[in-house]
């Protein structure tokens, strides 16, 4: 659609403060502020993505470089340690021999050498099979039956013990156990060597990893074996901390995890040959974090020109395509003013066009319903003087007939004579009644109204036709609404009415059955409803539109077909209508709608019923 003043170019320049409608204000104001926010998710997502990768990149490099440089230092300084206790454990073996060869006289001065010329020994004795003390380097009496190393040397065993706190010299203690040779080829005692920790925790070198790198020996429970760097902390007490699981298992490794004292620390561990232990090299975690803090400091400061360039530069844009928009709006919005006008017009003509075909439709239902009411009365006009010909034609030869076969009937002699002309006399009143009835039917007589009221003119008819033979073995009711006003009507005909559609129910009707007489005023209108159900045999469906029409009957030989075509009449006259409802083989309901007053004709005071 093409806007006067527009540009194939785009929108012409316009003062920003031109004002925009209030809604139209509104969405702007929306679309700016979630412009914004998407551009500046835009524009900063990639940076922020570049710093995370970058800090995970560095972490990670970091992270490799203590951990290769931690797994170096233990797969250097294990095969030591085992060099270290293989040679203390030779050495113990060959002053077990030593002591054994000697007189007893020299032990003590041959273990006091020992310990004076060998800096890896502490103290040095030698035990009988009971674990008493026989001879120390420092004299020392006591019994060490309850060291766990002397038990399993006493059983030809050399054994190097776990770090452990004895009560005899009350202080951390390492030995090396061996079976002291005697008679027999079995052990006559015991040699104990107590290793120096501080000259054991010598050969546990400096890694240099950093200045809160450790290395120590934990046994295969994870508890601590040596006190390296870990002043103050209990012997035969896991390194790790509770409640997780003992994170030194298999050969060789590298794992996370937090000790005792609660950091979180990143440790290299491999298994000593000579021995169930393992060597351990561990550093602080967040000691990790100082060279990775670094490389992003120096990220940011790299970055952070670029950043402000991009944000002038965004800001800048984002403002020009704002002012775009904005003067787009104020275009479209007088672009939607003219449509909004053209649509409206529209809609007029619509409405109006719309109108005027209702209209037109109206008169030709109407012009349609005129033509059927037209041939109807016309049928009914050429049907009337038909009826009324044949019936001045008919009716005086027929009383004449009738006058003969009545004194026929007097003077007849026998009873066959007599039945013949009864059977005359019978036809004769047929054709009688059939007269009539085309007559009422052609030139019905004018209303006499009067006021009806309708549960004693219901309540009458029931008692007039209960006793007739037709009515024998069916149940007549009447149900009529209490308060029901009275109406303006021809007795005489709404009374003929009521017997025709009673008489046509009781015909329908077999012994058992039933037929309800019910009245009562219609919702939000000036009208009563008289409604006539019975249970008899219903009307099938293909019969039912034509029972109103005249001499329409299924009674084969029994009625003229001119009761229901009366009664429509009747009803009509006074204003109102009848419709039959029916199913077959439960019965039918006839409906009869009569207006309460009749407007614009005579009514008589006085209320009048049948009797």
């Amino acid at each position: 659609m093409e806007v006067k003043g527009g540009s194939t170019d785009g929108p012409r320049k316009r003062p920003m403060h031109t004002p925009l409608p209030d809604r139209h204000e509104r969405v702007y104001r929306s679309l700016q502020r979630r412009t914004a926010l998407v551009g500046a998710a835009v524009f900063f997502i990639p940076f922020a993505l570049f710093y995370l990768l970058a800090n995970f990149a560095s972490e990670r490099y970091v992270h490799r470089q203590f951990a290769a440089r931690l797994e170096g230092g233990v797969a250097t300084n294990a095969p030591l340690l085992d060099d270290v206790l293989a040679v203390r454990v030779a050495e113990t073996r060959s002053l077990a021999r030593a002591v054994a060869s000697s007189p007893r006289a020299q032990w003590p001065g041959l273990l006091r050498g020992v310990v004076e010329g060998n800096p890896w020994y502490s103290l040095v004795l030698v035990a009988d099979p009971t674990g008493r003390i026989v001879a120390a380097s420092d004299g020392l009496p006591g019994s060490i039956e309850e060291w766990e190393a002397f038990r399993r040397a006493r059983t030809g065993e050399t054994v190097v013990s776990d770090l452990f706190f004895p009560a005899l010299t009350n202080q951390p203690a390492m030995v090396v156990a061996a079976p002291l040779p005697g008679p027999a080829g079995r052990p006559g005692g015991v040699m104990v060597a107590v290793l120096r920790l501080e000259k054991l925790n010598s050969r546990l070198l400096n890694l240099g990893v950093g200045r809160t790198e450790e290395s120590f020996l934990v046994n295969g429970a994870g508890e601590l074996a040596s006190p390296a760097r870990l002043p103050g902390q209990e012997l035969a007490q896991p390194v790790f901390g509770p409640p997780g699981p003992n994170p030194f298992q298999g050969e060789v490794g590298t794992v996370e995890y937090r000790d005792a004292r609660g950091r979180l620390l990143l440790a290299a561990f491999r298994r000593l040959q000579s021995k169930d232990y393992y060597l351990v090299a561990q550093v602080d975690r967040r000691e990790l974090e100082g060279p990775v803090r670094q490389l992003r400091g120096e990220i940011l400061l790299y970055v952070a020109p670029f950043l402000a360039l991009g944000i002038v530069l965004a800001v800048g844009g984002w403002r020009y395509a704002m002012n775009y928009i904005y003067n787009l709006m104020n275009e479209l919005c007088q672009a939607l003013l003219v449509a909004q006008q053209r649509e409206q017009e529209r809609d007029l003509a619509h409405r109006e066009l719309a109108r005027r075909f209702a209209e037109e439709r109206q008169l030709a239902q109407e012009k349609a319903q005129f033509q059927a009411q037209l041939a109807e009365y016309e049928k009914c006009a050429a049907l009337a003087q038909l009826a009324l010909g044949a019936a001045h034609e008919i009716n005086n030869p027929l009383l004449g007939i009738l006058t003969h076969l009545e004194l026929e009937h007097k003077a007849a002699v026998g009873e066959e004579a007599r039945t013949e002309v009864e059977q005359c006399i019978e036809g004769t009143k047929r054709i009688s009644a059939t007269v009539h009835g085309l007559i009422n039917y052609a030139r019905p007589a004018p209303l006499q109204l009067s006021k009806v009221n309708l549960d004693r003119l219901v309540t009458e008819t029931l008692a007039f036709l209960r006793h007739q033979p037709l009515f024998r073995g069916i149940e007549l009711r009447h149900e009529i609404a209490p308060g029901l006003p009275t109406i303006s009507a021809d007795t005489n005909q709404l009374s003929q009415v009521l017997m025709n559609l009673l008489l046509n129910a009781a015909q329908a009707t077999a012994e058992g059955g039933s037929i309800i007489v019910s009245a009562e005023k219609v919702k939000f209108a000036d009208q009563v409803e008289i409604r006539v159900a019975d249970t008899g045999c219903g009307i099938p469906v293909d019969i039912l539109p034509r029972v109103m029409e005249p001499f329409f009957t299924t009674k084969r030989g029994q009625g003229t077909g001119l009761g229901l075509s009366i009664s429509q009449a009747y009803v009509r006259s006074h204003g109102g209508d009848i419709h039959i409802e029916s199913v077959p083989q439960r019965g039918t309901t006839v409906r009869i709608t009569l207006p309460i007053r009749q407007e614009g004709r005579p009514v008589a005071e006085l209320e009048e019923v049948i009797t």
